[in-house]
């Protein structure tokens, strides 16, 4: 009776053998690969500084290796390509933006300057000087023809975007003016300050049209609906108003933040209304009624382009993902190390960018979360992010006095890699 179970046992040891030897080997197999996706993920975040497609390359090839999250972080740092710095403004640089054809960038700083710049190169074009303290915002109009400069000094100006020539001064507050926006259609200004008045102004002449009177302190942003027939303003009152655009009258008031409202924008149909708020709420209104329809996390928030989602920056470092339709949240992207400055969609609304105090800007899928993009190379806070017109770049502002602009065309095929 013993050899057969001798027998059986021998089997078994074999088959053992057989079984468990080829999968040890694949385990062995499987960690070298491991091993060698890290060591080439951080040979390429190295890299970067000195080869940046070099490094895009290999940290592909680390990915393929094994799918390490050091491989997904390495494509993901080394994928958007830094191609041009604008230097020249002498403090920090607070935003930048391109023109309608993407040909120019703007950005304005604490030097108490604008300046104008090829998007191509990086070589400066125009400076817009003349304001006597520091700019607060800066705008090209929609067709790309002007510049609109808001400062400190109480006064915002209006300029020629090709030459820098100064059109206009619109003189009338009595403090510093904190916002300044072209209408839809470029025929008007409006102006926001530290007075409590808003102001509207033709251009190109810069005649005072009408003021805005309501609130009971200073104003942070002021902007006209999409059809240019209304304005909503932002208030350090913690209300946020609506007004007509043509005669000046109050049309609706926005009650409930228990903080600065700093931050109002229409939805892309006029329909709605978003307010950001230091109480770390972001409220959407009805923009005919007034009534609040939902209630977000957030003190800083932006539509998207087609109107689907917001996007909300919050006091964790995280940025939220929201539909506008019922208040849902639907995603949240995580990877900033310090606190958020500012968030954008992309034109096509399928990325998002974030910039940070952590000295980097990031960009993000907005189906997914994934993050796509890392843009380094600032030694100081982000302070403003853009995307290009037709989404293939993004500028940088910063407060270590420059402006970096990002190529992103390696973007798509992260986007598409197997996760």
């Amino acid at each position: 009776m013993r050899a057969p179970f001798f027998k059986l046992s021998r089997l078994l040891i074999v088959l053992g053998v057989l079984i468990f030897l080829p999968a040890g080997a694949w385990f062995g197999r499987r960690e070298q690969l491991r091993v060698r996706s890290r060591a080439e993920a951080a040979q390429a975040e190295q890299m970067w500084w000195h080869d940046p497609n070099g490094a895009f390359d290999l940290a592909r090839h680390s990915w393929r290796t094994a799918k390490t999250a050091e491989a997904m972080r390495a494509v993901a740092d080394t994928s958007a390509q830094w191609t041009a710095t604008l230097q020249g403004h002498t403090g920090s640089v607070m935003q930048a933006g391109f023109s309608s054809d993407g040909k120019r960038i703007l950005t304005f700083g604490r030097d108490k300057t604008a300046r104008i710049w090829d998007a191509a190169n990086g070589k400066p074009l125009a400076t817009l000087e003349g304001h006597t303290d520091g700019l607060t915002h800066a705008a090209f109009s929609a067709d790309g023809r002007l510049i609109v400069t808001a400062s400190k000094d109480k006064t915002a100006r209006l300029w020629d975007a090709a030459n820098g020539r100064l059109l206009a001064i619109l003189q009338g507050h009595g403090g510093g003016v904190w916002d300044a926006e072209f209408s839809p259609d470029g025929t008007r200004i409006v102006t926001s300050s530290e007075d409590a008045t808003a102001r509207i102004w033709s251009v190109p002449g810069g005649k005072l049209l009408a003021t805005l009177r309501g609130h009971a302190s200073f104003i942070w942003r002021a902007v006209f609906s999409p059809d240019a027939r209304r304005i909503v303003t932002a208030s350090e009152d913690r209300t946020a108003r609506v007004w007509d655009a043509a005669t000046g009258v109050c049309l609706l008031v926005f009650r409930g933040h228990t903080a600065i409202v700093e931050h109002a924008a229409f939805s892309p149909d006029g329909a709605r209304i978003l307010t950001a708020s230091y109480d770390n709420t972001v409220r959407l209104w009805d923009a005919q009624d007034g009534h609040m329809a939902n209630m977000l996390e957030g003190y800083y928030a932006v539509f998207a382009p087609d109107g689907q989602h917001i996007a909300s920056a919050g006091t964790d470092n995280k940025v939220r993902l929201w539909s506008v339709s019922t208040g849902t949240l639907l995603l949240t992207l995580e990877g900033h190390s310090d606190s958020i400055a500012t968030v954008q969609f992309s034109p096509d609304s399928r990325w998002i960018v974030t910039g940070s105090a952590d000295k980097t800007a990031m960009v993000w899928n907005a189906a997914d979360a994934r993050l796509l993009g890392v843009l380094r190379g600032h030694t100081d806070q982000v302070l403003g992010v853009a995307f290009s017109p037709d989404g293939s770049r993004v500028v940088s502002a910063s407060a270590d006095q420059s402006a970096k602009v990002y190529s992103l065309g390696n973007l798509p095929e992260v986007a598409a890699l197997e996760h």
